[in-house]
């Protein structure tokens, strides 16, 4: 029944993609845009000692971001990161992955993650661990049942630690939904879901199950905002919106969190075609404060410098222009260091952001930039 549902919404959405993307503008010459909130999310950052805290946040101020999503390292990196980030006027957000278990479970000391019982399970799981396409993304680990109780007071406790072991800005909460993008298939899932339904019989099975697992969803982040703000009332929080949830594409306006950042751009080529990026652009925008007036609409796009990934400095261009076309103020970009060190990349995102990088002498390009 889902299934049916999923693919009459996106025969809709298709719909209403092409309507839109025949309006869809060719991206403008550069300029400074209204983005305010500008957040770096790198993998791989040396994380060993506080000179590696220092030179990260440099490097981060010179493409011209304000805020820093950061995770992980020696306790010497973790305490000189938010001191750096502190002296250098960036806004710190510790990463949390309390659902994906190969990156998120044992990250604080003392928080004891659920037992195995809680673990999504599906009846197709081996097609959800093949990828079909370059845009799939296989994490075949373990994940967590996030319609379980005690899997929410576990995120809730892993936040709480968190807070309290880094003080930090804010929290960059990611992987929080369903390994098939819909709904988990267990047991205790299988039993909420249709007593749900029982509860709701002004909807169809179909559109009881999307909203069974929109607000399970919705409920994780809920109790994460609560704990966190009386923790530290002035916390700020962030998401990436992944992974994907398929009957609601742009979802992220729900979430109770300051900065949901949505994908307008993922990582792998072929790229997608500036006119979805624009669509995206359009829905986070127009849908920015449906949910919650505290909601700034957040573009994300996704960078490796690879040969299955690499985007010409002037695709970085065209996308920042497509984001700013679109009016909207938050920004976050993923990836590995190839947007912070002296590339061609780094520096049309410097132009774009208003860093410096840009205006210093280039250095000698990179292996394999366009």
């Amino acid at each position: 029944m889902l299934q049916k549902l999923t693919a009459v919404l996106m025969v809709v959405a298709s719909l209403g993609f092409l309507a839109r993307s025949a309006k869809a503008q060719v991206a403008p010459p550069a300029q400074a845009g209204p983005l305010q909130w500008k957040c770096a999310w790198p993998f791989g950052v040396p994380n060993r000692t506080a000179a590696d805290a220092d030179s990260a946040v440099r490097m981060i101020k010179s493409v011209g971001f304000n805020a820093f999503a950061v995770g992980g390292g020696t306790s010497e990196f973790k305490q000189g990161i938010v001191q750096a980030c502190r002296k250098g006027g960036v806004a710190i957000y510790w990463v949390l992955n309390p659902v994906y278990g190969e990156w998120g479970w044992h990250l604080e000391k003392g928080v004891i993650p659920p037992t195995v019982d809680c673990l999504q399970q599906y009846d197709d799981l081996a097609k959800l661990n093949t990828a079909s396409t370059p845009d799939d993304v296989v994490y075949a680990g373990p994940w967590l049942c996030i319609d379980r109780p005690e899997v929410r007071q576990f995120a809730v406790e892993m936040a709480k630690a968190c807070i309290r072991n880094y003080s930090p800005d804010g929290l960059a909460l990611d992987f929080i939904g369903y390994k098939n993008l819909q709904g988990c298939q267990c047991s205790y899932s299988r039993a909420q879901r249709a007593a749900f339904a029982k509860a709701h019989l002004e909807l169809s099975p179909e559109q009881a199950a999307v909203q069974f697992s929109l607000t399970s969803i919705t409920a994780v982040y809920d109790q994460i905002r609560a704990v966190s703000l009386t923790e530290n009332p002035k916390i700020k929080l962030m998401c990436h919106v992944y992974p994907p949830f398929v009957p609601e594409p742009i979802y992220g306006n729900r979430l109770a969190v300051e900065y949901p950042a949505q994908t307008v751009s993922w990582f792998f080529i072929p790229h997608w075609p500036l006119q979805k990026v624009s669509e995206r652009c359009g829905l986070i925008k127009e849908t920015e404060k449906k949910y919650h007036d505290y909601v700034t609409g957040t573009a994300f796009i996704g960078v490796y410098d690879d040969d299955k990934s690499r985007k010409s400095p002037q695709r970085i261009h065209e996308e920042l222009q497509t984001i700013k076309q679109a009016g909207i103020h938050g920004f976050c970009i993923a990836g590995d260091l190839s947007f912070l060190t002296d590339t061609p990349q780094a520096r049309a995102l410097s132009e774009e952001l208003g860093g410096t990088l840009h205006l210093s002498p280039a250095s000698q390009p990179a292996a394999g930039a366009q």
